[in-house]
């Protein structure tokens, strides 16, 4: 399942409540799950492009692993595989807790840093002996 597709006003279900201090109606946007997803998959996708810089990378690396430096040889492994991460389809389990979560709490934003997208990026350097 590829989700590079962006959003559009038809993905939203909307709904409408009374506002009774206004009295008159107000909409009510309801994320759905391939929003949801999506959102997870564009923000996995931007985490791992910074990452194909060397700079970020190593700063990657520094932070994680406190790995200062690494060959250029295991720079251009580990970025060929984080380009195949990069490019394969989210795995809809291993990110079911978050889309859950944002599903229910009927929210668009996924953090950059969230635990399940670094995690899945730190399986990618733990390759390497990391």
């Amino acid at each position: 399942m590829n989700h590079k597709h962006t959003s559009s006003l038809l993905d939203f279900p909307i709904f409408v409540s009374l506002n009774m201090e206004q009295n008159r109606p107000t909409a009510l946007a309801i994320i759905s799950i391939d929003s949801v997803i999506n959102n997870i998959w564009s923000t996995r996708e931007q985490t791992i492009s910074k990452l194909l810089i060397d700079s970020a990378l190593l700063e990657f690396m520094e932070n994680h692993f406190d790995t200062l430096a690494l060959s250029p040889i295991k720079i251009e492994f580990l970025k060929r595989d984080l380009k195949l991460l990069k490019e394969a389809p989210l795995d809809l389990v291993y990110y079911a807790s978050l889309t859950k979560q944002l599903k229910e709490s009927n929210s668009h934003h996924v953090d950059k840093d969230h635990s399940l997208i670094v995690q899945e990026i730190i399986s990618v350097f733990k390759k390497y002996g990391h």
